[in-house]
């Protein structure tokens, strides 16, 4: 978004059922996190691109 544009896609394009013991909820977490703080510092650096609001919404998954 600072060197380009972003392309959001407006369906899921897959899905799968999954435990939530499995390596694959963990791993879920923990990049929900990471993308959580990537709009936080991305907003910090350039608050134009996304609003507070949008950083809000995006809080991690504690599914």
């Amino acid at each position: 978004m600072l060197h380009g544009d972003m392309v959001a896609l407006p369906r899921t394009l897959a899905s799968f059922r999954i435990s939530n013991t499995q390596w694959s909820v963990r791993l879920v977490k923990e990049q929900a996190a990471q993308a959580v703080a990537f709009h936080e510092a991305l907003r910090a650096r350039d608050p134009s691109l996304l609003s507070a609001r949008t950083c809000a919404w995006a809080t991690p998954w504690h599914g």
